[in-house]
């Protein structure tokens, strides 16, 4: 088993109150002792998620979870909340300045490494200004059973406006059960704003998602991709399936190839900020400038452009995909994307979140190799597979905020 699909996600989060419960009853009903239950919370926990449990009603017998081995999410998160394959913090009561970007960061410590502390009260709208990097905490504490860690990144929405961001964590982004696996934790997002000021709002926002791999799990290698391509994954071209060959893979991932025909570039001196919770809201032509050219662009220097591929890809829903950052095939200094989760069900073509770091302009040419996809494959059937905004997109397309060209 690999992904955690939305499916088994949503059969084992219980509430904390809930898991407080089950705690109880399982000490009072001598199924644990309260050494042994002490001594489990503290040094590991019960067998993985097959392990369940029964608790004696004086109606019925009621099978159940162990709560050590389910996800706590307090309070529970709603419906939309959690996505095939995914799930989506809101943000909390605080937000930090930080001194500087950073990789490696435990949460107990970032107060310490903040320049500026702020409580975020409740209905409150706070503004985030490119050039500064920010911790925001959120509002949901998150409890993961020993045997999965999260992976996380920026939703696409947040991306697609030059912003990246990703959970605080002492391996950047990686949410490691050794931390989450005692009591419910807050989970602390890092958000850098590189192209415009964005506004988050208290228990509204949605900034970051997180996936759940098992332990040991990890994505497809080339064999496995080769056996289920044009079955669970295809690419198109001019609507024409690619046939499979290995000039399509690019170690254990799908290659892309680069579209320069047409792309959108960041405006300069944009002072109005995005709400990035808004849908159809802001003009387009305020932000971006809609370029269509031949078969060179050459990239200015700390600005945001937004490209597409020219290959369609399409996931079954048993499948998703994590587009790869490569500064080994692309160079250093370029960065092709700010957001790298697509959901199980996702087709359409790519929408690529491109930016130079360099002081130096940067040339790319029509068609050239920019970026591989992952594939994994989902441990059950998800609920529901993707049908969101971006669906079937003719890219590159402007994230949900904007009023869309018809």
């Amino acid at each position: 088993m690999t992904t955690l699909s939305d499916n088994v996600l949503k059969g084992k989060i219980i509430s904390q109150e809930e898991r407080d419960r089950q705690v109880t009853d399982f000490i009072v009903e001598g199924i644990l002792s309260q050494e042994e239950y002490e001594s489990r919370s503290v040094k590991h926990l019960l067998p993985d998620r097959d392990i369940m449990t029964s608790r004696q009603s004086t109606r019925r017998t009621l099978p159940r979870i162990s709560p050590f081995s389910c996800f706590v999410v307090d309070p529970e998160p709603s419906e939309d909340q959690i996505q095939g394959a995914s799930l989506e913090l809101r943000v909390g009561d605080e937000l930090f300045v930080m001194k500087g970007e950073f990789t490696s960061l435990a949460p107990k410590d970032i107060p310490r490494y903040a320049k500026k502390h702020e409580k975020i009260k409740e209905g409150e709208e706070v503004l985030l200004k490119p050039g500064s990097v920010y911790v925001v905490k959120s509002l949901e504490k998150l409890r993961i059973p020993n045997n999965y860690y999260g992976i996380s990144d920026a939703r696409s929405s947040l991306a697609r406006i030059g912003c990246g961001g990703c959970a605080a964590t002492t391996r950047n982004g990686i949410i490691d059960s050794s931390f989450y696996n005692k009591e419910p934790e807050f989970v602390y997002f890092k958000i850098e704003p590189q192209a415009f000021p964005i506004i988050l709002k208290r228990g509204e926002t949605r900034p970051i998602q997180i996936r759940f791999r098992e332990n040991g799990s990890g994505p497809l290698n080339a064999r496995e991709i080769e056996e289920i391509y044009g079955n669970k994954v295809v690419l198109k071209d001019n609507g024409n399936v690619i046939k499979f060959n290995h000039n399509l893979l690019d170690e254990n991932g799908l290659v892309l190839r680069l579209n320069t025909f047409r792309y959108y570039v960041q405006k300069r001196n944009v002072k109005t900020p995005i709400d990035i919770s808004k849908k159809d809201y802001y003009d387009p032509e305020e932000f971006f400038e809609y370029v269509e050219n031949g078969e060179s662009v050459i990239l200015k220097p700390n600005r945001l452009y937004l490209f597409g591929t020219k290959e369609n890809i399409s996931f079954d829903k048993m499948v998703c995909g994590d587009l790869v950052r490569s500064p080994d095939t692309l160079g250093q200094g370029l960065s092709n994307n700010f957001a790298r989760f697509f959901d199980p069900g996702f087709s359409g073509e790519v929408t690529l979140e491109v930016w130079v770091y360099k002081d130096t302009p940067w040339q790319l040419f029509d068609g050239q190799y920019f970026g591989r996809i992952l594939i994994e494959r989902l441990d059950s059937e998800p609920l529901r597979s993707y049908e969101g905004t971006y669906k079937g997109q003719r890219a590159p397309r402007l994230p949900k905020m904007f009023k869309q060209e018809v």
